[in-house]
């Protein structure tokens, strides 16, 4: 989690910083499930799940049914990678924030984004949802 305002001594001057990090964060995302959907497509119709006598282009409606599978477990995997990308670890930058009030309101934006990432990890539809609400959470209260 971005911990703006703990480590700043004047205020905003980690934004550029935040906003790269985020920007990062999409930029991958969007990069892998490019990737991954490409290499779907050049070996799709060789598995049993997702065979070409069901989803192959010789196939009324296989095309659409594949993509629309495709879909529903991008999507079912986006959830995952929300929620699992939580972890509980011990932050060695939150530990240096000299001030004890600062550093709490920051583990405290870190935790609450935790929790919602863990509890409503569906309502994360897509990579600008996640980032949209990171970036809100990392905003100073």
């Amino acid at each position: 989690m971005l911990e703006a305002g703990g480590h700043e001594t004047v205020k905003g001057e980690r934004q550029a910083q935040i906003d790269w990090l985020l920007q990062t964060a999409k930029s991958f995302y969007v990069e892998f499930e490019k990737r991954f959907l490409a290499l779907w497509e050049a070996h799709s119709g060789n598995g049993d799940l997702y065979c070409a006598a069901i989803m192959g282009p010789d196939v009324a409606g296989g095309p659409s049914a594949q993509k629309h599978s495709q879909q529903c477990y991008m999507k079912r995997m986006f959830g995952d990678i929300v929620g699992f990308s939580v972890g509980i670890a011990h932050v060695a930058d939150m530990d240096k924030i000299p001030d004890l009030d600062t550093r709490a309101a920051c583990e405290l934006r870190c935790l609450r984004f935790g929790r919602r990432q863990l509890v409503e990890s569906l309502s994360f539809t897509d990579i600008e949802t996640l980032v949209n609400a990171a970036a809100e959470a990392a905003k100073p209260n």
